[in-house]
Parts: C-alpha cells; sequence; structure tokens
C-alpha cells in the first residue's frame, strides 16, 4: 500500500466521505438543496436554539457575506428557515427552523446516523471513542497553528 502523509490521508478520506455522503442524498430527492446549503443547514440545526444569525455563520465558514446571504435566502424560499429580527438588535436576525427545517432536521439525523453505522463498521465502542479523542486533537492542533476549520470556502 501507498505510503501517504498523515495530510494526504485525511484529505483523500474526507472526498470518500464527501462523494459517499453525496451519493446518499440522492436518496432524499425531495430536499433538492446544494453541498453548501447542506453545510449551513448543518451548522443550523447543531446551533439554532442558541440564537445564530448570519454572522455566526460567516464566521463559521469563513465565506462572504454576499455568499451566506445567498445561501440563507435560499433555504428560506425552500421554506427550510425563517429569519427573525433579534430582540436584542434590532439590525441583527435570528435564524429559526420552520416546521419544514425541523422535519429535515429529522430526516438528517437518521441519515447521518445511519451514514456513521457505515463508516464506523467494525469499531468498538473504544475505538470510536479513540477516534473521536484523536480527532478532536488534530482540531485543537489546527486551531492552535492558526489554521482554517471552515467546512467551506
Amino acid at each position: 500500500m501507498e505510503e501517504r502523509s498523515i495530510p494526504a490521508q485525511i484529505r483523500y478520506t474526507a472526498n470518500g466521505i464527501k462523494n459517499f455522503v453525496g451519493k446518499r442524498l440522492t436518496n432524499y430527492p425531495e430536499l433538492q438543496i446544494t453541498g453548501a446549503e447542506g453545510l449551513v443547514l448543518g451548522f443550523i440545526f447543531r446551533h439554532y436554539k442558541d440564537n445564530v444569525s448570519a454572522r455566526d455563520v460567516i464566521n463559521r465558514f469563513g465565506t462572504s457575506k454576499a455568499t451566506v446571504s445567498e445561501t440563507l435566502s435560499n433555504l428560506e424560499r425552500k421554506g427550510y428557515i425563517a429569519q427573525n429580527v433579534s430582540p436584542l438588535d434590532a439590525r441583527a436576525k435570528i435564524i429559526c427552523l420552520t416546521p419544514l427545517g425541523e422535519e429535515i432536521k429529522k430526516k438528517f439525523d437518521i441519515f447521518f446516523t445511519q451514514a456513521d453505522s457505515v463508516l464506523l463498521d467494525g469499531f468498538s465502542l473504544e475505538e470510536k471513542t479513540e477516534f473521536k479523542r484523536l480527532l478532536t486533537k488534530l482540531e485543537d492542533n489546527l486551531k492552535n497553528e492558526g489554521g482554517c476549520l471552515c467546512e467551506c470556502k
């Protein structure tokens, strides 16, 4: 087997996971979302109870205000989110899930639980725990070196 550097192996694996997820998502034609919309929705699903705003999305993904605005507008037009004026700052909008967004979140949760099951097949509970610990340590090392952990650019 070809010996790869750790960064090369991680990139190769990440591309494989991206392709795996993309192919599996074709089983959900009702979603009709782009990859960027899926990433943003995933972020919103994880943080919507924390009064997430467009600024939070910009900071998380390192993309422009215009790109985030367009993505959020598309998700709003599709009925997954609503942007409501913040009670703390009338200039800010808080992103909320609509009933359809809540329904889609449930589908995403099931989808990624199944994906985790496939990707971690054959791992013991201890190996899964250790794997997550090591990934977190790697992420921390990147942050300490000023690396960007943005999900898309």
